[in-house]
């Protein structure tokens, strides 16, 4: 289960992270591990949804630090509260539309750091916007 939770957080936080240009805040992204497609993330402001293959979707709560760096937490669906794994996430621009994700726990013992490629489908959110827009609506910016 906890190896799960860092998979998810690792691949949630490397879409998370805001770019300078601010493209990374809101969209459909692909996330790829060693070229391989292993899910798609829905993001807007503050949250998002991870979805990947034969899992279940999570949802994560962003708090950005700059623009190239934010924190992430998975959110516990069944009891709607946070994970107590908190990853710091960074990305650097590869091309336009292409990032390399790089995440490790902070709150942790645990020596790990994801690596990751994140490409951009699209602007828009293609899934779970109204879902989304609550959360942001409703818990604001993604601070503690």
């Amino acid at each position: 289960m906890c190896k799960k939770y860092f998979y998810v957080f690792y691949l949630i936080s490397i879409i998370s992270c805001n770019t300078e240009d601010g493209n990374l805040k809101k969209g459909t992204f692909k996330l790829y591990e060693k070229d391989v497609l292993i899910g798609y993330i829905y993001r807007l402001e503050n949250y998002q949804v991870e979805e990947y293959y034969e899992e279940d979707a999570f949802f994560a709560k962003l708090n950005w630090k700059d623009n190239n760096t934010c924190y992430i937490k998975v959110l516990d669906k069944e009891e709607n509260r946070l994970d107590s794994l908190l990853f710091l996430l960074k990305h650097k621009k590869i091309s336009k539309y292409i990032y390399e994700l790089k995440g490790i726990p902070v709150n942790s013992s645990v020596d790990y750091e994801y690596k990751a490629t994140l490409i951009k489908e699209s602007s828009k959110v293609t899934k779970f916007l109204d879902t989304l827009k609550v959360l942001n609506t409703r818990y604001g910016n993604g601070s503690d």
